[in-house]
């Protein structure tokens, strides 16, 4: 006959490796499975819920306000940092017109 069915815990606790060898210490398969479970805690509290890991942040570099009413006031664009020829603290890149056409 055969020999005796391992206990549950037993047969939990051991793995093959590459090489079809069974490792049946309970401390050594213990030692994998907290392992295992470390890592996959890592993965999904740390790096998934604490450092929002799944986000690819860009830094932002501009904001726009549009609107569909025409606005009470346009200021000057002298007075816009942006605008070319606008104030001379300030990056200059782009051609502004803030006034509307006639």
């Amino acid at each position: 006959g055969g020999g005796a069915a391992p206990p549950p815990l037993a047969s939990l606790l051991s793995y093959q490796t590459t090489k079809r060898v069974v490792i049946k210490d309970p401390v050594v398969g213990s030692m994998r499975l907290i392992a295992i479970f470390a890592v996959f805690s890592y993965l999904c509290i740390v790096r998934i819920m604490f450092d929002k890991a799944y986000f690819k942040l860009e830094p932002m570099t501009s904001v726009i306000q549009s609107s569909l009413h025409a606005p009470a006031e346009l200021p000057a664009a002298s007075s816009l940092g942006y605008c070319a020829g606008g104030r001379e603290d300030a990056l200059r890149v782009l051609p502004c017109v803030t006034l509307p056409a006639a």
